[in-house]
């Protein structure tokens, strides 16, 4: 007890509260003791971090750590440097169509019963005829739809069940290429535009995964791939990225199993 209390005595005063410190080695007897000291420490860490922080950036913050804790590693680029707003397509500073999209949201919300919008941003999206078309995809507590800007952010179909989703595909790059997979074998699988340059794809999955931490006690499967599966209309097919000077994002056919999001350099 004493080497851990000589050890940790100065924590209040150090940069990382004490995370880079080695914990004294206990006695057999006492590791139960020893875990629960540092489980307490962890506690207290957090606490002392979240401090200085406004209450109404929690949940930014807690989106950024789903994120960090599914991508660390895997994608050096994802955007923690920057404020993550979430909906943006209801913000005039992201969109100038902001009116048309929240009457969109406010008749799918009467319609559908969610509580609250998770994303929103617009895309560009594929399918499985290989078409490219220009899209909104709204994320809610309740369900993921597909929109349609040139119709007044018209939803294209019923939303899809979040219940049906499966996991998320992302790049290692700074692309914004982002796939939901989903049961039934029709993923979505798009690009997010009109990002203003900004690294929205690892926000996204931060936002999926939080939701599914607190919904299901359980991680959502994450994974970080140079080409990624997909499943369109049942069919597996991969997704890469090439990148070159090409005037905006879209997708390509390349074979009849590989789809190339052409991606400006």
């Amino acid at each position: 007890m004493r080497e851990v209390i000589s050890t940790f005595k100065d924590v209040g005063t150090q940069t990382d509260y004490g995370a880079s410190l080695a914990w004294p080695l206990p006695p057999k007897v006492l590791n139960n003791f020893s875990e629960e000291m540092k489980r307490m420490h962890r506690r207290w860490r957090a606490h002392m971090i979240l401090v200085p922080l406004q209450k109404e950036d929690y949940p930014e913050v807690r989106t950024k750590i789903a994120a960090m804790d599914a991508l660390s590693g895997k994608r050096p680029d994802w955007g923690y440097n920057r404020r993550w707003h979430g909906n943006y397509l209801a913000s005039v500073n992201h969109n100038s169509e902001t009116a048309s999209f929240i009457n969109s949201c406010g008749h799918l919300k009467s319609q559908d019963r969610f509580n609250i919008v998770l994303f929103s941003s617009h895309c560009k999206k594929t399918n499985h005829h290989n078409k490219s078309s220009d899209r909104a995809l709204l994320v809610t507590d309740k369900h993921i739809y597909k929109l349609d800007p040139t119709k007044k952010y018209k939803a294209m179909k019923a939303g899809t069940p979040m219940d049906k989703v499966k996991g998320i595909r992302v790049t290692p790059g700074s692309d914004q290429l982002v796939i939901i997979e989903l049961d039934g074998g029709n993923d979505f699988v798009v690009c997010l535009m009109d990002t203003n340059g900004e690294n929205r794809a690892p926000e996204l999955v931060g936002i999926l995964n939080k939701f599914w931490i607190m919904q299901k006690r359980k991680k959502l499967d994450t994974r970080v791939e140079s080409q990624a599966m997909c499943h369109l209309n049942k069919k597996s097919k991969f997704v890469q990225v090439q990148k070159g000077s090409y005037s905006k994002a879209d997708f390509k056919k390349d074979s009849n199993n590989t789809i190339t999001l052409m991606w400006p350099q």
